[in-house]
């Protein structure tokens, strides 16, 4: 055999041992009992739009992913969108899943990938938070047609606070103690019900802390620039939302509306100067505002008669649904609007995010209170106004 032929059966040799070496191990493998022939997905997270890969269970539940790993990537596995795992995998490593079909996050277990086990036993947490809110929301739907509806709303509310208070602490202090950033990128993406947990118009900092974190260890990956240049392209509207806050903060004065009532007469906030006044922001289409209504109208004739009124805007855009309403509520304070919905220039000058909302004033049209309600609001308003005393009535006759 000459000796050029030797070389290429031998190159030939070599090569084709590279190439099983490439895929001789699966980077994710794993069983998951219970799910014969089904479909498990694997979509990479790291990159938009990235397409999708899939395999489908064994006899046995068996599955594997034979996928190129160059740097830090974030991965959901899933069976269907409510059956799912976060994975966070970083080069080299090789993951193995075990769990049931039923419920992947509940019954599985990792090894391999440690920020995965982390991931896993966080996001596992927040599931249970989130079936505490839903179990609130259940609740709520139950007593939807109940007369002490606003009651058991603002129980409802104290309990929802408390859970995303309680969950907000618990992920903070994980980004807190910065041991795994990576971890920390996924932290911030999560939810309670449709609501963010992290916001980055009120969390920035904390944005900044695991950008910084996650640049310092991985930097140049997809990850680190995906995050750095949200940070980034976000700085000038949180420097915006920081300006407004600090205007709108307690002892300033409240900027200045001036909107068309129904009847097409253009009042201003200032025109009620002398009073204490709550702004109060709301729309026909709500219903908690709808609601809230109706504990407005019982505080109005309460404090009325001491200096106090509302100056209400509505961010409706159908004028005939706003105009039924206040006649349906029965509302006779000052009901203004430029029906633009979220472009309503009250709206962005008091940085309104949601209804209902409002603003208490003192008689010198400085804020003293913000999101106020019920029991709280009767308390501010009778802590703040002065006291009435009761004109007396005519001579009532003595019985014998």
């Amino acid at each position: 055999m000459s000796k050029p032929r030797l070389f290429g059966i031998i190159f030939l040799i070599l090569m084709l041992h590279a190439c099983s070496e490439k895929t001789e191990t699966p980077v994710i493998k794993g069983v998951i009992e219970d799910g014969m022939g089904k479909t498990v997905y694997l979509r990479d997270m790291t990159i938009k739009g990235e397409k999708l890969d899939s395999t489908v269970l064994t006899l046995n539940g068996n599955f594997e992913f034979f996928i190129n790993i160059d740097e830090p990537k974030d991965f959901l596995l899933y069976i269907d969108p409510e059956n799912y795992l976060r994975l966070v995998i970083l080069p080299g490593e090789k993951v193995s899943i075990f769990g049931k079909a039923t419920d992947l996050l509940s019954t599985c277990s990792i090894s391999g990938s440690e920020n995965s086990i982390q991931l896993r036993n966080i996001m596992h947490q927040n599931i249970q938070a989130n079936l505490k809110i839903d179990s609130l929301n259940l609740e709520y739907r139950l007593h939807e047609n109940s007369p002490q509806l606003l009651s058991i709303m603002e129980n409802l509310h104290r309990q929802a606070l408390e859970i995303k208070r309680s969950q907000r602490e618990y992920l903070e202090n994980i980004i807190l103690q910065n041991q795994y950033p990576l971890v920390s990128y996924v932290i911030l993406s999560l939810r309670l019900g449709v609501t963010p947990i992290f916001s980055i118009i009120n969390d920035y900092e904390i944005f900044e802390m695991v950008d910084s974190a996650v640049n310092s260890k991985y930097q140049g990956t997809t990850i680190a620039e995906t995050l750095k240049h949200f940070v980034a392209i976000n700085k000038a509207r949180v420097l915006t939302h920081q300006t407004l806050e600090q205007q709108l903060s307690s002892g300033n004065i409240a900027p200045e509306i001036a909107l068309p009532t129904p009847a097409g007469d253009t009042v201003k906030l200032s025109s009620l100067l002398g009073n204490y006044v709550l702004v109060d922001f709301w729309a026909s289409w709500s219903k908690p505002c709808r609601l809230n209504n109706r504990e407005l109208l019982r505080i109005f004739n309460q404090f009325r008669w001491r200096k106090f009124t509302i100056y209400q805007v509505s961010l409706d855009t159908d004028p005939e649904q706003w105009k039924n309403a206040i006649k349906a509520d029965n509302l006779p304070w000052i009901n203004v609007s430029d029906l633009r919905f979220w472009e309503s220039q009250a709206a962005k000058a008091y940085n309104v995010k949601g209804i209902p909302s409002n603003f208490l004033l003192d008689a010198e049209g400085k804020i003293i209170g913000r999101d106020l309600y019920g029991t709280a609001l009767v308390e501010k308003l009778n802590a703040q106004l002065p006291a009435v005393r009761p004109k007396p009535g005519p001579a009532q006759p003595t019985q014998n």
